[in-house]
C-alpha cells in the first residue's frame, strides 16, 4: 500500500510516465512502482481512474 502522503506525488509520476516514455528514467520509475505498489495502483494513475490522486494542476 501506497502510503497516503505519497499518493498524489508518485500518482502523478506514473502518469507522466507513461507520456514519457523516451526518458529512460520514467520507465525506471514504472517499472519500480508496478513493483513495490502493485499493477491496480500504477494503472489506476496511468488511466487517470477516479480516485486515482494524479495532480491535473
Amino acid at each position: 500500500k501506497c502510503p497516503l502522503d505519497l499518493e498524489e506525488p508518485i500518482s502523478s509520476l506514473l502518469f507522466a510516465s507513461r507520456r514519457c516514455a523516451e526518458i529512460q528514467e520514467f520507465t525506471d520509475v514504472h517499472h519500480h512502482f508496478t513493483s513495490k505498489y502493485g499493477k491496480e495502483f500504477v494503472s489506476a494513475a496511468v488511466e487517470l481512474r477516479a480516485g486515482s490522486r494524479v495532480n491535473r494542476t
